[in-house]
Order: structure tokens, then sequence, then C-alpha cells
């Protein structure tokens, strides 16, 4: 019987062109997502004592929005 070391190293030898692509593409894929994710706002600056008005609070982004500003006062 073979040791796994060798089996594995085999493979690998064998398939290295499809795992190559596997890779790249998995990295792609995981790019593409969090680019499309869109940007994130890290600002914490306080709002005390100004007005804001949102459109569309009650869902999605609207909501978000609402309450990240009720956050920052």
């Amino acid at each position: 019987m073979q040791n796994y070391a060798d089996v594995l190293k085999e493979f690998v030898e064998r398939h290295a062109t499809g795992l190559t692509v596997a890779a790249v593409a998995g990295i792609g894929i995981l790019g593409l997502r969090r680019w499309m994710a869109g940007g994130v706002c890290r600002s914490k600056v306080r709002l005390d004592g100004k007005t804001v008005l949102i459109t569309g609070a009650n869902t999605g982004i609207g909501k978000e929005t609402a309450m990240d500003m009720a956050q920052r006062g």
C-alpha cells in the first residue's frame, strides 16, 4: 500500500492545471462578491443637533441608514 503523501503528491502532479484553475476561479468569485457588496461607511462622526431626512426608512438600505444615524445621535 502506498503512503498517503505519495498518493497526494501524485494526484497534485497529475491535476496541477485543474487545481490552479479552480483556485484562481474561487479567489476571483470571492473578490467579485466583496466588490459587489459595495462600500461601508466607517465614519464615527456625531450628528447631534443635525436634521436628517431619509426616505424609505422602513426596509432595506433606508432602514439601515436610519438605524445608523439614530446611533450617532
